[in-house]
């Protein structure tokens, strides 16, 4: 048994060696939790080294199928599966959603900006509407003066073209 966990060790040690840097610490903890019986099987994306700095995506699936009677790992099972198209189109995805929430936010700039030009507008019109108004005040009053003007100046020319013609 000591053999085989030794051989067991050496595997796992040479299988995380495979492993992306940037992944490797994850893996490992999620193989350790497994081991340790904290969960039910072991799942995890990465990235494993296939040339030098070329690496795959994968999928790696295992669960350990035998124990010992001290509950110690004796077999442990799984697959891997190449997911290298499934993270492309991800990537790409998360690429169009970076596009997308861009052109949100111009397009939310713009909007803010229309609604700023549209509220300076919208204040002119009522100023000029205000200014309309005291000039329609200014020559409706205008009008009256002048028909009250008339309206005095008519019997004021009768009176002084009658006093004219009595001083005559």
């Amino acid at each position: 048994l000591q053999s085989e966990q030794q051989t067991h060790d050496f595997d796992l040690a040479k299988r995380l060696q495979q492993i992306h840097p940037a992944d490797r610490g994850q893996v490992q903890a999620l193989i350790q939790r497994h081991l340790q019986g904290e969960s039910q099987f072991y799942q995890a994306s990465y990235r494993m080294q296939i040339g030098v700095d070329q690496w795959l995506w994968v999928l790696d699936r295992g669960k350990i199928t035998a124990r010992d009677a001290q509950q110690r790992p004796l077999r442990f099972s799984g697959t891997i599966q190449v997911i290298e198209q499934l993270k492309n189109t991800e990537q790409a995805l998360t690429q169009l959603n970076e596009k997308l929430e861009q052109l949100v936010l111009d397009r939310t700039a713009q909007l803010a900006q229309s609604n700023t030009q549209l509220l300076s507008t919208i204040s002119q019109l009522q100023e000029t509407q205000q200014q309309l108004l005291e000039v329609e005040k200014m020559a409706s009053l205008g009008t009256m003066v002048a028909g009250l003007a008339h309206e005095l100046n008519t019997p004021l020319g009768v009176v002084v073209t009658s006093v004219s013609s009595v001083e005559d």
